[in-house]
């Protein structure tokens, strides 16, 4: 997966009126924790981040002013509750060799046989909780739906397993379903 650089500027000004005139210069506060490190307060530009989360990135590079940090997850973003703008976002340096949790959206792929039969899908889990190691955090869980007939239910359990991550959520929830057709009266 393609790696995504984001600019990023130190910032000093701490609290609401810091953050608001940060915002009306198209850019929005952040802040970079690692571990027991000290917090760093950072301004990142709004379209430059916009375009990096098209392309689904979970784990994006830092540049601030010139120190490149690599392997940062993109742990909270924080958005608007009309607008949806980003107001203010965390990124947590990830430490090589040792796993982190995530949450990540489950993206379904294929056409299933059973809508040819009339069936309609019911996505039941939209977000899986995941275990991996940083060098190989997905932008989603796939899930292959292609040969699932109408009334068929598929369960975690039914997934396959993938050896770039672990699923941290009960075995018995069901992922998704394609309902029989209505019968014709």
């Amino acid at each position: 997966m393609e790696r995504i650089i984001l600019k990023a500027i130190r910032r000093d000004g701490l609290g609401k009126g810091p953050s608001r005139r940060v915002r009306m210069d198209e850019s929005f506060p952040a802040v970079y924790y690692r571990g027991q490190d000290v917090p760093q307060h950072i301004t990142i530009n709004t379209r430059e981040f916009n375009n990096s989360q098209k392309a689904r990135a979970r784990v994006v590079t830092l540049d601030i002013e010139g120190e490149i940090i690599e392997n940062c997850l993109i742990r909270d973003i924080q958005r608007h509750p009309v607008s949806s703008a980003v107001l203010h976002v965390d990124f947590q340096g990830l430490v090589p060799g040792r796993k982190v949790r995530l949450r990540l959206p489950i993206s379904f792929v294929g056409n299933p046989a059973g809508l040819r039969q009339g069936g309609q899908i019911r996505k039941l889990l939209h977000f899986a909780r995941i275990s991996c190691m940083p060098e190989a955090v997905p932008s989603a869980v796939e899930v292959d739906i292609s040969k699932m007939e109408a009334g068929q239910t598929m369960l975690v359990r039914d997934l396959p397993v993938n050896p770039g991550y672990t699923l941290m959520i009960p075995e018995h929830l069901a992922v998704i379903q394609i309902t029989k057709p209505r019968a014709k009266a």
